[in-house]
């Protein structure tokens, strides 16, 4: 991957890496290229500006385009920033997904079950009617925030989920937590990556796999329990008492970059293993050409929602209400006794 006209600059180069139906932590220090990797493989990179990138991503051992519509339905992506609907409780964000992205022949009971068991699995039970919240009304949790923002993606019964930054600004409980869910994702057959900075302990004891990401190049690409003999293989022993991400996070910070080559860490890519327990593009491929909703029943939802959040937080009435007042105050003054000859020099 390579931004910029001229001169480029390169953000990723080399990388290379495998994940099946399991969690795969993308690790590396600020800057390093952990998003641009995540962005390449969901394929939200063409879309990203002045981007160039050539790769070569595969599913079940065969070349695909990431961008293609027949790809991306079986991906969902989680933002770092959760993007929810304030006034509305996490039963009525993951329905209203549900709702819009899946095909039309759902009934609503189905939907509401599929809502019900959403809510039970991501543990929101105790919050569900409770509105989500924001700056301008007080509502549910971080951490409660952040699963909702997984079970808005969750209802498509994607095979492959994406997450930036799934812990940032969370307690260790709550990060600990999610990471479960996350788990019990990939136990139920998807892939799950995401990208990860700096966990603690035992929340990097429950990932699977972990690719280490520097200077835009594979450091590490491999299993979790393998990590510490292959740093200290290459001359870096895990301290005792030490946290593992810790560790790796400082060597990768602070030992230069010709002597971590030197050391052998900025491995060439190997041949992935195209072995899968199931396949990813044959994953319900049924209804196909009927996903969504049509357009006019999308628009109604959409009305409807944003009708429901002026009723429900009076703060976003009230500026609406105040906003609306002052433009009027404020158009009436400027066109004040004016006529219509001035009226049309001032056009």
């Amino acid at each position: 991957v390579a931004k910029g006209k001229s001169p480029e600059k390169k953000i990723l180069q080399n990388v290379w890496g495998e994940a099946g139906n399991e969690t795969t932590a993308i690790m590396g220090p600020s800057g390093s290229g952990k998003t641009s990797l995540l962005n390449v493989l969901s394929g939200r990179a063409r879309n990203l500006g002045r981007l160039k990138v050539t790769a070569d991503v595969k599913l079940d051992g065969k070349s695909v385009n990431p961008t293609d519509v027949s790809v991306r339905q079986h991906i969902a992506f989680v933002e770092q920033d959760d993007t929810l609907c304030i006034s509305a409780t996490p039963r009525e964000a993951i329905f209203f997904s549900a709702k819009l992205r899946l095909p039309k022949s759902y009934m609503d009971e189905q939907l509401h079950t599929l809502t019900d068991r959403m809510l039970t699995e991501l543990g929101l039970q105790g919050c569900a009617d409770t509105i989500i919240g924001g700056t301008l009304a007080k509502g549910i949790s971080g951490g409660e925030r952040k699963r909702t923002s997984v079970g808005v993606e969750l209802v498509t019964q994607p095979s492959i989920v994406f997450l930036d930054e799934p812990t940032s600004g969370l307690d260790s409980f709550s990060a600990l937590q999610l990471v479960q869910v996350l788990d019990k994702v990939a136990r139920a057959g998807a892939s799950v990556l995401f990208t990860i900075h700096q966990p603690q302990s035992d929340i990097f004891d429950m990932f699977d796999r972990m690719i280490l990401i520097n200077k835009g190049q594979v450091m590490y690409q491999g299993d979790v329990e393998n990590v510490t003999d292959y740093f200290e293989s290459r001359g870096h022993p895990l301290p005792p008492k030490y946290n593992p991400a810790d560790y790796v996070m400082i060597v990768a910070q602070t030992i230069p970059e010709n002597e971590l080559k030197e050391a052998g860490f900025f491995s060439e890519r190997e041949e992935a293993d195209s072995s899968s327990e199931r396949s990813v593009l044959e994953y319900d491929t049924k209804n196909e050409h009927s996903r969504h909703v049509g357009a006019w029943i999308q628009v109604k939802y959409l009305v409807q929602r944003d009708f429901q959040s002026l009723v429900r937080v009076k703060t976003i009435l009230g500026a609406r209400l105040a906003l609306t007042g002052f433009m009027t105050v404020l158009t009436g003054f400027i066109f004040w006794q004016v006529g219509d000859g001035n009226l049309e020099d001032r056009v």
